[in-house]
């Protein structure tokens, strides 16, 4: 297998029309740049409809969703060789990416239809006349039999049928971050409103119990406990008087008397003063004298 240089692609193309229209300028490094052609499918179109691109009109391929791109150049394979395709680095390096296959049997004739997929983290613009896709030619050792079938009129467009298989948005990475992260503010906005909600039924428990226990105080109390007639206070405010004024009598008649024995041990303080000698004085006195009487008696007895 050999691939075709860039003269034998200049020099074959055009002579055999392999690609029209035709145009040297994008024939380079031995491969032909393709461009974006006038239809476009996208998976996250709101209408599910194809995209008619007009001259200078663009599409956009948001992250995550998958599109279908019709060539502006019809294609045709010899039965001698073998296409092979790709799409330029610089669309590639924004994240998109070629899932349709990467070569164009012997004896094709059409349209190229790429699916692509968008794998990158913003939008993808893509605008018609764009030189977005390349081919390479390359020769068989000699002419096939087993070319691909002829194909029909919907080669050339993007059909229904094309459509039915892309239909539906698909959730493309930061789509499904984007809807976690939606879903976890949910998740603590609600688990947040919850522990309120406890908090409030606790304290509604609380003041109910408590009006409970109340209540059933108070019907136990009345149950078993009468309560006292206006009489029955009555008597025992006067109950409580008179044992009030018995206290207060004894109160006073003790302190009578201990004035009266106090004054009494005062006067007999007064009455025990050196000034007036009392009977145990006296007493003494005349045991003294006593003996000395008995003493002159016995002097007087015994001069005689």
């Amino acid at each position: 297998m050999t691939f075709w240089r860039t003269e034998t692609m200049r020099e074959r193309i055009p002579a055999e029309q392999l690609i029209a229209p035709y145009r040297e300028e994008h024939v380079t490094r031995s491969a032909y740049e393709l461009c974006q052609g006038s239809e476009a499918f996208i998976t996250s179109t709101e209408n599910k409809v194809k995209i008619e691109l007009a001259a200078g009109k663009s599409l956009v391929i948001p992250p995550g969703q998958f599109a279908l791109l019709l060539t502006e150049e019809r294609i045709n394979v010899p039965m001698n060789a073998i296409a092979f395709i790709s799409m330029r680095f610089g669309v590639k390096r924004r994240g998109l990416i070629n899932v349709s296959g990467f070569h164009v049997d012997p004896g094709f004739e059409g349209r190229l239809k790429f699916s692509v997929y968008n794998a990158g983290s913003s939008d993808i613009t893509i605008t018609q006349g764009d030189r977005v896709f390349l081919i390479w030619y390359a020769n068989l050792d000699d002419n096939t039999t087993d070319g691909y079938p002829s194909a029909g009129p919907d080669q050339d467009k993007i059909s229904s049928d094309d459509q039915n298989v892309m239909h539906g948005e698909i959730a493309s990475p930061a789509e499904l971050r984007s809807q976690i992260e939606v879903l976890r503010r949910e998740v603590d906005s609600k688990t947040e409103n919850l522990k309120h909600l406890g908090m409030n039924i606790k304290l509604v428990l609380t003041v109910f119990l408590s009006l409970v226990v109340a209540i059933l105080l108070r019907l136990f109390f009345m149950s078993y406990f009468a309560a006292p007639s206006s009489s029955d206070i009555e008597q025992l405010r006067i109950d409580v008087i008179k044992e009030m004024r018995k206290e207060l009598l004894e109160l006073e008649e003790n302190s009578r008397a201990t004035s009266e024995s106090q004054t009494e041990e005062q006067d007999n303080v007064l009455d025990r003063r050196p000034d007036q000698p009392n009977n145990e004085g006296d007493a003494v006195d005349n045991v003294d004298v006593a003996p000395n009487r008995q003493n002159s008696v016995n002097s007087s007895s015994t001069t005689d």
